[in-house]
């Protein structure tokens, strides 16, 4: 599509990496020196469509064989789709950064990482607060330890959840007068005081932790 941009737009970096990204011959319609460009060219390569299909939707990497054992294409893949852990290398699937990003995203991918991270116990929590019932995946006796098993409940749910966006506060109700979750969401998105509770609101810990994340959250505190 880029051959029926204008002159400016074809001129334009960004877009023409995007366009080669997804179609590699439409380098060609690149202009203002961009296919000679090193970052254009770049974008051609297999890695770069690699990445790019897997940044859309996670469970691609299952069409990317000769990128199963890339560690920034899965990566990718399992941020976006944290199932996506199971079609990645072995070597991946044993490695704590790519788990803790693929359980992040859903806990239930815990079952396709190596025995060794399935009975670690911060890989374990992490899925469980993620996804309660993942726990069952855990090994080494952490279906039943006491940590793993609190991360299951609503409170840790909460807590992770506005840890990741700060305005996720707006859908715990429950939870809008509980300091900690509320003080996760403030320092994440000064802006989530709008859901707290009229009481901590009023709170100066938390309303000067929201105006130091965003000056706006003022509007929301007490008068």
């Amino acid at each position: 599509a880029l051959q029926f941009a204008s002159s400016k737009l074809r001129s334009n970096k960004k877009i023409v990496c995007t366009a080669a990204r997804r179609t590699p011959e439409s380098l060609e319609y690149g202009e203002g020196g961009l296919k000679k460009d090193k970052d254009c060219l770049i974008a051609t390569t297999p890695q770069s469509k690699a990445l790019s299909d897997c940044e859309q939707d996670g469970m691609n990497l299952r069409r990317w064989g000769d990128f199963r054992n890339d560690k920034n294409v899965v990566l990718n893949a399992v941020i976006q789709n944290g199932m996506a852990l199971e079609y990645a290398s072995t070597s991946l699937k044993a490695d704590p950064g790519i788990v803790i990003a693929a359980c992040d995203s859903n806990g239930n991918a815990l079952q396709f990482a190596s025995s060794k991270l399935r009975s670690n116990k911060k890989i374990v929590c992490t899925a469980a607060r993620r996804t309660p019932e993942s726990l069952e995946y855990g090994e080494g006796g952490l279906k039943k330890d006491k940590d793993c098993l609190i991360a299951t409940t609503p409170q840790s749910k909460a807590l992770s959840d506005c840890e990741q966006d700060g305005m996720n506060l707006r859908r715990w109700g429950d939870f809008r007068n509980d300091k900690n979750v509320v003080l996760n969401a403030v320092i994440q998105n000064g802006m989530a005081l709008e859901y707290a509770s009229t009481s901590l609101k009023a709170d100066p810990g938390i309303v000067i932790a929201a105006c130091d994340s965003n000056g706006n959250a003022l509007q929301f505190a007490s008068s």
